[in-house]
């Protein structure tokens, strides 16, 4: 880790019978990650979350040292759909979010039923590991990853949730 302390760290996964679209999506999620950090020093300046980073050679700035972990996961992308394939999302990416120190942002490439749905995470404050996945769809019919927009506003949103600070059931901004 680049920096001590509590921090986010972010997962990029597949379901068994997705394609791997890694390569692709980790400037966009490091851009949408970039968004979050410039609002959050809007509201508060003094005050941002700490994003697990790498000093990769050759990254000039703090996103492009952003350390995200590839997943495949075990199941197909049917199996993760709905309340029960929540669950068995955060069951099959405990392997990697194992960190208790740790709360994780998942991006998950896998097709989903609720296309409505941009994110979802539990209400977990004191939690940190496989009981601290705040998860994106990106997938859904959400804007664009790397637009700072909804996709964005799904990250930051789920990620309040599970610091406990945003009650569940809580709309979007």
């Amino acid at each position: 880790d680049a920096v001590s302390g509590f921090q986010f760290h972010v997962v990029y996964a597949f379901p068994a019978d997705g394609g791997d679209r890694f390569a692709e999506a980790a400037l966009p999620i490091a851009r949408d990650l970039a968004a979050i950090d410039e609002w959050w020093r809007g509201q508060d300046a003094s005050r941002t979350p700490r994003f697990d980073l790498f000093s990769f050679p050759g990254c000039d700035t703090a996103f492009g040292n952003l350390d995200i972990s590839r997943v495949q996961l075990r199941r197909p992308a049917g199996s993760y759909n709905g309340r029960v394939g929540f669950g068995a999302l955060l069951d099959d990416v405990a392997s990697v979010a194992n960190d208790p120190d740790k709360k994780y942002v998942l991006f998950y490439d896998g097709v989903v039923e609720e296309v409505q749905v941009c994110g979802r995470s539990p209400s977990n404050a004191l939690a940190g590991g496989a009981e601290g996945i705040a998860v994106v769809y990106l997938r859904s019919l959400c804007e664009a990853l790397g637009t700072g927009g909804e996709l964005a506003i799904t990250a930051v949103h789920e990620m309040i949730h599970n610091l406990g600070a945003l009650p569940v059931g809580a709309p979007h901004p």
